[in-house]
């Protein structure tokens, strides 16, 4: 059970967040909703906490697969991103504030992770139609 400290930095919430993509539109844009509960029954929702960039870049079509950790006051968000020729990245959003609607992520500009830095990852996409295929980052400190 969370606790109930007003300065527990996770706000005495259990914090979910998850893919969500628009219904019955293959190929649309997905984005991250994020929910908190204090008891793991009843939740509440922001359905649009963090969306896709839109401006050309490694996340601009698509994000997937949230990570989230804890480095002292700070919170790192690991998750793939998609380009428009549907390549897969893992990069990440920081924020020294996990709150309910309002949490503001500073995205990085950059991936850090992708299949061409691994010796095992298809780093040319000749598996799936010249796409690379690299997703699902889970983190631990």
């Amino acid at each position: 059970m969370p606790t109930s400290d007003p300065l527990n930095m996770w706000k005495g919430l259990f914090h979910l967040i998850y893919i969500r993509a628009k219904a019955g539109a293959p190929g649309s844009d997905s984005a991250l909703a994020h929910a908190w509960s204090e008891d793991l029954r009843n939740w509440r929702v922001d359905k649009h906490a963090f969306a896709p960039r839109h401006d050309g870049g490694w996340d601009d079509k698509k994000v997937w697969a949230p990570s989230i950790v804890q480095v002292g006051n700070l919170y790192y968000m690991f998750y793939t991103g998609v380009d428009a020729t549907n390549d897969q990245r893992i990069g990440y959003a920081t924020t020294s504030l996990l709150d309910t609607t309002n949490t503001v992520w500073q995205r990085q500009s950059n991936w850090v992770y992708a299949a061409n830095n691994t010796g095992w990852a298809d780093s040319i996409g000749s598996i799936q139609l010249g796409q690379q295929q690299f997703r699902d980052p889970w983190v631990m400190p």
